[in-house]
């Protein structure tokens, strides 16, 4: 009898840790694959004492990790405590790492990552990506001599397929992971790993030089990456590319986009004139009769109506989802002006078509949402700012959404609501008496920390909790035409 209860409990143990269902929509779970191998410190596989070990804090002049031409430039764009010369941070005493400035050192440890699994995150997209511009202008250590956006992504590819097939912190003593992570190539195998309470998995591409000439006919590629397993693809990332033009946002970035492909790009008051080419119509036709998911971030906002031409041409919605983006409406910063951020219109076109956002989890100041519930915003940048966008998108707009965390993706995280980081207006109450409370979101093991600051808020956190249904709820549209919206025009 003994015997029989203990079997029970570790078959279904996966399935009572949380009755969160929960979704990022986007990270870089093996970013330290790109740039060369050179600009992430720290590894997803291995015992933490291994994988995140002390770094150098690039003490040598010219440092061997997270350097683009020298540290202190890097300080200077990021403004990271972890990005220059840092501290030696890392396993056991960590000082600056994790936490939420954190770009140059890992955030998707598999130990971290299966607190998130535990805290209810079930369904999480890996974006395969690079930068070839950036990857150039490294000068430090570098493992494999090669910036092709392409090859970057070959290379990550390898590792999330060696990751699968291994054991826990890569010792054989342990479990493998697949008991739970697995990886979804189709609908059925999604709502299986759900339903078994595992974490599904499924890869993506986010490069602007996707399925170059030079490595042979557009087709050919994506054939070969979707007979791989890949089912979802960002059109375009931060540079105009064969398919579409990008969405403008860091100034520098135009050096990047000049750098690339030898011209400027072609803007109105600040937005990018250039949208689907010839090639991009065609592999969004592709990717529709393969039934793939279209991530249409990063696109510009000409792009963005020539998907919705494409996409409803038979009288119903082809769903398309933004894996990450920010709430235009909603930013009380430099953000609102960016094409990159979100408008209302364009975020009920996702609620009309059945598709999801990714809300953005970085630093940045909102105003107030002041209609029905009131969360003070009275702390910029932390679980505070986010849950006006939260109410914006639920209660006002009534728009699907998920996590976009953009982890491992250069980009900063909420900061904390206490500690020397917070920057808060008014003193805070009701501490997490986590880590959390005042290193802010540093790695994938705090996601749900977000949820239980907003519960305290007051927030009815269901939409984001129960995001992993929604997004396989639009797969299921994206699967079966007869599902689908119809248009109304």
């Amino acid at each position: 009898m003994i015997k029989t209860l203990l079997i029970l409990i570790l078959f279904s143990s996966s399935s009572v840790y949380s009755e969160r269902q929960f979704a990022d929509l986007h990270n870089h779970m093996f970013g330290h694959e790109a740039w060369d191998g050179g600009w992430y410190h720290g590894m997803v596989e291995g015992p933490e004492h291994e994988a995140l070990t002390p770094c150098s804090g690039n003490e040598d002049f010219f440092g061997d990790h997270g350097v683009a031409i020298h540290p202190w430039l890097v300080k200077i764009i990021f403004k990271s405590q972890d990005a220059g010369r840092h501290g030696k941070q890392g396993y056991p005493n960590y000082v600056t790492w994790p936490r939420w400035d954190t770009v140059i050192h890992q955030q998707m440890w598999e130990g971290h990552l299966k607190q998130a699994w535990k805290s209810g995150l079930r369904l999480m997209i890996v974006s395969f990506y690079g930068n070839q511009v950036i990857c150039k202008l490294m000068n430090n250590k570098s493992r494999y001599n090669d910036c092709d956006d392409m090859n970057a992504v070959d290379r990550q590819f390898n590792a999330y397929e060696k990751f699968l097939q291994g054991h826990d912190e890569n010792n054989k003593m342990l479990p493998l992971r697949s008991t739970w992570v697995v990886h979804a190539s189709t609908l059925e195998e999604a709502k299986k790993g759900i339903k078994e309470g595992k974490l599904v998995v499924i890869p993506s591409i986010e490069v602007s030089n996707l399925f170059p000439l030079s490595k042979g006919p557009w087709r050919e590629q994506l054939d070969k990456y979707y007979k791989r397993g890949i089912r979802t693809i960002q059109i375009v990332h931060q540079f105009n590319n064969l398919f579409a033009g990008a969405a403008i946002h860091e100034k520098i970035l135009k050096l990047g986009q000049f750098l690339t492909n030898y011209e400027l790009f072609t803007e109105k008051n600040g937005f990018n004139q250039l949208g689907l080419t010839t090639a991009g119509k065609e592999l969004i036709k592709e990717m529709m009769n393969k039934k793939m998911l279209i991530d249409v971030a990063h696109l510009s906002e000409v792009g963005m109506n020539d998907v919705v031409k494409l996409t409803t041409s038979d009288g119903t919605y082809y769903p398309t989802y933004n894996s990450h983006t920010h709430v235009k409406s909603m930013m009380n910063n430099i953000r609102s002006s960016y094409e990159k951020s979100s408008p209302d219109d364009w975020l009920n076109y996702f609620k009309n078509a059945g598709g999801i956002v990714g809300l953005r989890t970085g630093a940045d100041a909102t105003f107030s949402f002041q209609e029905g519930l009131v969360v003070p915003n009275d702390c910029d940048g932390t679980t505070k700012s986010f849950a006006q966008s939260f109410l914006y998108l639920d209660k006002k707009l009534k728009i699907p959404f998920a996590f976009g965390s953009d982890l491992n993706g250069f980009a900063t995280q909420m900061k904390p609501r206490f500690g020397k980081d917070s920057g808060c207006l008014k003193k805070q109450t009701n501490p997490l008496n986590k880590p959390f409370d005042e290193t802010g979101y540093g790695h994938i093991g705090q996601i749900a920390h977000i949820l239980d600051d907003l519960e305290q808020f007051g927030v009815d956190v269901t939409p984001l909790a129960q995001s992993a249904q929604t997004f396989i709820e639009m797969w299921d549209k994206v699967n079966n035409s007869k599902k689908r919206n119809k248009v109304i025009r």
